[in-house]
């Protein structure tokens, strides 16, 4: 069996659009906030490492992929926002401007770390104006986002990728993953 530890519709998602099999979804419960690392392209794979281990430990004879997802301008990273104020700094700050989304994955089974990936994408999210992004934080969708935007939330601003995928900025790299499954005989 194949369990996917988030409970992100997003992730849930794409797995399905790749996975035709059923899955479970079992998220981790572990505090994102206490995992560092000096190099910001690597928090989202140690974060990933440690939601798949925490789930894998209770599972150990399924397949447990996990995954993150952060999003990274002048070297800084941008979580999900905790408030207005937050996600309208965020949102300001990430207007128009070329940013780096990296989503990495793993997958364990016994425990142990099959395959692990790190894919990044650069982007700019563009909003008419202010008020733009004032009327996108009522919505309260990014509050459950890296980075405070969803790329699948339509008309409140464009985007342009200028590398990488939407999928991996949605939340799972789906061309690089259906290759790991593809490789473990999973589909």
């Amino acid at each position: 069996m194949l369990i996917l530890a988030s409970k992100s519709p997003r992730r849930i998602e794409i797995l399905k659009s790749i996975y035709k099999k059923d899955f479970l979804i079992v998220p981790s419960n572990i505090d994102e906030r206490k995992i560092t690392s000096n190099n910001l392209e690597d928090l989202s794979y140690l974060i990933a490492y440690q939601k798949g281990l925490d789930i894998s430990n209770s599972y150990p004879t399924d397949y447990v992929l996990s995954a993150d997802t952060t999003v990274i301008y002048n070297s800084k990273i941008f979580n999900k926002p905790k408030d207005e104020i937050e996600a309208l700094n965020m949102l300001t700050n990430l207007n128009n401007q070329i940013h780096e989304v990296v989503t990495s994955y793993v997958i364990f089974l016994n425990s142990n770390k099959v395959i692990s990936n790190k894919v990044k994408s650069l982007l700019t999210i563009s909003f008419k104006d202010n008020q733009a992004i004032e009327d996108y934080i009522k919505t309260k969708s990014p509050f459950d986002k890296a980075g405070g935007y969803g790329i699948q939330d339509k008309g409140y601003f464009t985007y342009k990728i200028i590398q990488g995928s939407f999928d991996n900025i949605k939340g799972l790299p789906s061309n690089e993953l259906k290759e790991s499954l593809k490789y473990l005989k999973l589909i």
